[in-house]
């Protein structure tokens, strides 16, 4: 989408930080969803082909696209993929002057949260709108939940390989005291347990589990 950005109105401004991107070739269509939007509340943005929206979203912080379907140019369709496909957090809402059964089930399978069909009422505009970004919201904090969740998991692992770690070489390290052939003894065993277990192409943390480990043998 290389189109120079053209007729872009950043007007209806409003004191939310949730931003919503208007997409249609026809001037009335535009204006008249983005009075609706901005009186419920959000900052709107209009373009009036996929090619202005799409360089719109590489400079602003849009929170859901609403598109329509058919127009010159790149399609709604070939907008929505590009979103999905390289900025998935931004919800799409799909409008249409043809109410048909293919190109919706197309534009959900490509990712699409919502699909409206032209002419568009007020009420079912703003209550997709509303079901688009609280989905949105919660995939989010799933997201977010799990990131967090991965983050715990792995300090965790650390935090208890350390302590077995640092089990090991203190029960080695007692063991040694008794002497120097000994000591020398549990080296080699776990040299030699882990040589043989990367040659037998164990994982890596396996190995390096078998190779603190192994010595143990002689603990005690």
């Amino acid at each position: 989408m290389s189109s120079k950005f053209e007729n872009l109105n950043p007007s209806y401004q409003s004191s939310t930080t949730t931003t919503i991107v208007v997409v249609d070739d026809e001037a009335y269509v535009r204006d008249l969803i983005s009075r609706w939007l901005a009186g419920a509340g959000y900052r709107v943005l209009t373009a009036r082909n996929a090619e202005q929206a799409w360089r719109l979203l590489q400079v602003e912080d849009v929170q859901l696209v609403a598109s329509d379907v058919r127009m010159n140019g790149a399609s709604g369709i070939d907008l929505l993929r590009n979103i999905t496909a390289t900025k998935p957090d931004i919800a799409v809402v799909m409008l249409t002057a043809v109410s048909d059964v293919t190109t919706a089930v197309a534009t959900l399978t490509h990712g699409a949260s919502g699909y409206l069909t032209k002419p568009i009422e007020r009420e079912e505009l703003l209550v997709q709108v509303h079901h688009a970004l609280e989905r949105r919201r919660l995939r989010l904090e799933n997201d977010e939940y799990m990131r967090t969740l991965e983050r715990k998991v792995r300090e965790q692992t650390v935090a208890i390989r350390r302590a077995h770690e640092e089990t090991i070489l203190r029960l080695l390290n007692a063991s040694r005291y008794r002497d120097e052939e000994t000591g020398a003894h549990v080296r080699r065993t776990g040299l030699y347990s882990e040589v043989l277990s990367a040659a037998l192409g164990w994982p890596e943390e396996q190995v390096e589990y078998i190779r603190m480990a192994a010595p143990m043998h002689d603990v005690g």
